[in-house]
């Protein structure tokens, strides 16, 4: 059993899915805001895989196929190894990331050889 929320607990290969709150605009959205929340997935859930591992994000969408059936499409999120989840902490024994990348111009001295 996985635990999801306090009170709730999903079997092996169990799929738990919830509206989502925050997809419906507010009163006070701009254009653009509004605009965002549209585009937010229309469900959000958790996927316990049965296998032992963590349990998988899930976001979904509920469109229409081409011939105008109901489709759900989403995208799923794995956790990461030493991150709690939903916190983005460094696991102890892990090296912080460089996320940076540098580079330096040479200049036209350094480029040619003579």
């Amino acid at each position: 059993m996985l635990e999801v929320a306090p009170n709730l607990e999903l079997g092996p290969r169990q799929v738990i899915l919830f509206p989502n709150g925050f997809k419906e605009p507010q009163a006070t959205d701009t254009p653009e805001e509004a605009e965002k929340r549209a585009k937010r997935p229309d469900f959000w859930g958790r996927l316990n895989p049965g296998d032992g591992t963590p349990g998988v994000g899930l976001s979904v969408w509920l469109r229409t196929d081409r011939y105008q059936n109901p489709l759900l499409t989403g995208s799923t999120s794995y956790p990461i190894p030493g991150r709690t989840d939903g916190l983005d902490e460094q696991a102890p024994d892990q090296a912080p990331a460089e996320t940076v990348r540098r580079s330096r111009r040479r200049s036209a001295e350094e480029g040619v050889e003579r």
